[in-house]
């Protein structure tokens, strides 16, 4: 067994890192931005508990290498997605009510914000790029923190706390 660099069986994370294939499009050089994923871990809380300690962590960017194409095709379904949360306020606001219910206001712009996921979803399989939400984590350096305790966030305040699921949400919206 030969230990040749374009083995890709043997995973090195330098060579992740450097890797000049796009995660996202099958078969195109990553020639654009990459996609930065957090990670941290917790290591201890100094200070004693409560408000007094500190969260000390372990924090890691992971570049995931992406093609010019790939970045220009998730920008365009952050566009469709912002679209539809602005629609979704709009209808919120504006729309008139019967008796000005909070409720049919409340489902009508959440069945627009699902519209919007919708529709991005659908423009990601019509161009053949993969969502960066759903498929980051499936990067083999990722899932290498993953399998040592890291979580998603920079900080662990998001994993800690509700700013989590805030953040998580906002992720999936945007």
């Amino acid at each position: 067994m030969s230990l040749d660099k374009t083995d890709k069986s043997i995973i090195v994370s330098s060579d992740l890192i450097n890797d000049p294939d796009c995660f996202f499009i099958t078969g195109l050089p990553a020639d654009g931005k990459p996609y930065s994923f957090g990670m941290h871990t917790n290591t201890g809380i100094s200070g004693g508990t409560g408000p007094m300690g500190t969260i000390r962590s372990r924090v890691i960017d992971i570049p995931i290498p992406r093609s010019r194409k790939a970045q220009l095709f998730h920008r365009a379904g952050f566009l469709i997605k912002a679209s539809f949360l602005l629609l979704s306020l709009i209808i919120f606001y504006l729309l008139p009510v019967q008796e000005n219910r909070i409720t049919v206001r409340l489902l009508l712009s959440a069945l627009t914000l699902l519209a919007g996921g919708i529709s991005t979803m659908i423009f990601y399989l019509i161009v053949k790029v993969k969502p960066k939400f759903f498929h980051a984590k499936h990067y083999p350096l990722v899932e290498k923190y993953r399998s040592k305790e890291y979580k998603r966030g920079p900080h662990p305040m998001f994993s800690t706390t509700p700013v989590g699921v805030i953040s998580w949400l906002l992720r999936l919206l945007l």
